[in-house]
């Protein structure tokens, strides 16, 4: 099919079902999972399916057993908790690895009696919206993954750096600041029918996947509207007073909310530190805020949520070291909005739509490199063709070589 792609994350698939009976494949809906396993699988069943969820239900421990060629892949897992303690048994006794491979567009961990079931037994990976290498049918590239392990910044390292293919990116990028990721939505032609889709979606996540991890007596509307303002503030810093003014929602409402949300894969949550204290609450596609947004974000905000988006799978489609992604935000309001923390390195991202940094910019620069003493700053613009060192610490590089 014309809008099929080759997932990166295939490679990480095939090491980690030669390592474990049980297999977890997680992510928002939309994000192309039942594609995946009817592709690495010989055997795709799916619990949206009344008549096998029914099956299922009636008899777990036969469903399971009957389950012969391996891997056998169950989708949407999360909606037959009964089935869990059957799949506990069966690698109990069977041990072998690559047996099952559950996909559920709920994280198992939220939900106690498939967590309780699964600790221990099985290795997981979320799958995320296409990145726009995959759109591009380009191989996963290993920008982040390569700055984040160096010490310093040095002239030439960025001469491989294509300055015709950066220039040919770039609408590779605009298309996807537009369109977003998710396979069900990306390729559809017409604005308004992904608009739709996209809201009845959101509608049946908020329905029935967000209240099958948390009991909430709030109205779909209320929640279509929390959603909203999420991501029409999502860099400003999430104010759990703005919330309580806007909807009346108390502080403990918000708090339990925003978990579920995170379990049904909505928002990612990025932890501020620097001086202020707070989260960063951005939406998992790039479309997806497009549509919920009720108050457009900069370019520099969309083109930094981009780059969010899209760097994270070149780290967790590889069993590499793990990071951790947080945002800089001084008191005095210096702000290196993603900073990514591994195996004793930092590296601070500014994303900026204009050709060389700003002096506030730069200054929020070596705010950050007196702060993190092993840390560098890239600054990733959208208009500037050719990279530069502006200092051992601090590079100027094209957002397209990037991505």
């Amino acid at each position: 099919m014309a809008h099929d792609r080759i997932r990166s994350v295939i490679p990480l698939y095939e090491k980690l079902i030669k390592a474990t009976p049980i297999l977890g494949v997680f992510g928002h809906r939309q994000v192309g999972k039942t594609t995946f396993l009817t592709h690495v699988t010989p055997n795709y069943v799916t619990f949206d399916s009344k008549s096998t969820r029914e099956s299922a239900e009636q008899d777990p421990e036969g469903f399971v057993d009957a389950l012969k060629k391996f891997p056998s892949a169950i989708d949407e897992c999360q909606m037959v908790p009964e089935l869990f303690p059957a799949f506990k048994e069966k690698v109990r006794v069977r041990k072998q690895p690559g047996q099952f491979v559950l996909s559920g567009s709920v994280r198992f961990t939220s939900r106690k009696a498939i967590r309780e079931s699964l600790t221990g037994r099985m290795m997981f990976f979320e799958l995320y919206p296409l990145t726009i290498s995959e759109l591009d049918k380009r191989a996963l590239p290993d920008f982040f993954t390569d700055l984040l392990s160096k010490e310093r910044f040095s002239e030439g390292q960025f001469e491989h750096l294509n300055a015709a293919e950066s220039r040919a990116r770039l609408k590779s990028i605009d298309l996807y600041l537009e369109k977003g990721g998710l396979p069900g939505l990306c390729f559809l032609r017409e604005k308004r029918l992904a608009e739709e889709r996209m809201n009845d979606l959101h509608r049946l996540m908020l329905d029935r996947d967000l209240r099958m991890v948390h009991e909430t007596k709030l109205s779909l509307e209320t929640l279509m509207e929390y959603l909203k303002l999420l991501a029409s503030s999502s860099w400003e810093g999430y104010s759990y007073t703005k919330i309580k003014n806007e909807l009346g929602m108390a502080a403990v409402t918000q708090k339990a909310l925003l978990y579920a949300l995170e379990s049904i894969f909505l928002i990612r949550r990025i932890p501020v530190f620097g001086g202020s204290k707070g989260e960063i609450i951005l939406c998992e596609d790039q479309f997806e805020e497009r549509c919920l947004s009720q108050n457009p974000l900069t370019k520099s905000e969309q083109l930094t949520s981009l780059v969010y988006r899209n760097l994270r799978a070149q780290f967790h489609y590889r069993l590499g070291a793990p990071i951790t992604v947080k945002s800089y935000w001084t008191r005095n309001n210096a702000r290196v909005p993603l900073v990514l923390f591994g195996d004793g390195h930092c590296l601070g991202i500014l994303v900026i739509d204009e050709a060389e940094p700003t002096l506030s910019q730069l200054r929020a620069a070596d705010s950050l490199l007196r702060t993190e003493s092993r840390s560098k700053v890239i600054i990733l613009s959208r208009q500037c063709i050719t990279s530069k060192v502006i200092s051992p610490r601090v590079a100027l590089v094209p957002l397209a070589n990037a991505v």
